[in-house]
């Protein structure tokens, strides 16, 4: 996961000073561009990167994108422009070292596929990188790992059901979509419905039609 900052080495003096291990400063996978890695309290690596041009993080820690451990990165394209991503940069084979990929990795590098991609509403903010790493196990990650939880990956669509209808028969739906009620807010509920990408990564299609939130 990536979240950038608006101070890149203020934000890891002080991650260090209350213990958290981080590593020395690298070429993020996810920013492209001068990052630190550290683990988060249940395994997962964090990059975190001093903000852009016109990405917002004045008030803390902005949440600007995800890495995918893919085993074949030209699926795994294929799966995220079917279900609406735009290619920012197409797969290509680049040298990732393993500090690139986990706080306290070595310099020692491998080749591998690397590709980007956003969502057209979010592409200024937001971005997927799918990296295809020669060390990678050709086994997608087991499906009953991830039959709950709310935005594990999200689009928002206005319609669950049209959305389901466009899709190529390649792309199974995870079962029927499940409704969330949700009281208390702007509507009652949104109907989900859960894909599972090659590498078995859980996206969801939500239905929130716009007319609710303007």
């Amino acid at each position: 996961m990536l979240f950038v900052v608006d101070d890149l080495e203020g934000t890891a003096a002080s991650l260090r000073a209350a213990g958290v291990v981080v590593g020395d400063a690298v070429n993020g996978l996810i920013s492209g561009t001068k990052s630190v890695l550290m683990f988060d309290p249940d395994g997962a690596v964090i990059e975190i990167a001093e903000s852009a041009g016109g990405v917002e993080a004045s008030k803390g820690a902005l949440f600007s994108g995800i890495r995918i451990g893919a085993i074949d990165a030209h699926a795994t394209g294929d799966f995220l422009t079917t279900i609406g991503f735009d290619e920012i940069e197409a797969p290509a084979s680049i040298s990732v070292s393993d500090e690139q990929l986990a706080p306290g990795g070595s310099a020692e590098s491998a080749e591998c596929v690397v590709a980007r991609y956003a969502l057209p509403e979010d592409g200024h903010q937001f971005s997927v990188t799918v990296v295809a790493h020669p060390r990678t196990e050709p086994r997608p990650v087991p499906w009953g790992g991830n039959q709950q939880g709310l935005y594990r990956c999200a689009l928002r669509v206005e319609s669950v059901e049209k959305a389901l209808s466009v899709l190529p028969t390649w792309i199974e739906p995870q079962g029927d979509p499940v409704w969330c009620p949700l009281p208390g807010t702007k509507i009652d509920g949104l109907y989900i419905a859960f894909l599972r990408s090659p590498d078995g990564v859980v996206f969801e299609f939500v239905e929130r039609p716009l007319k609710h939130f303007r």
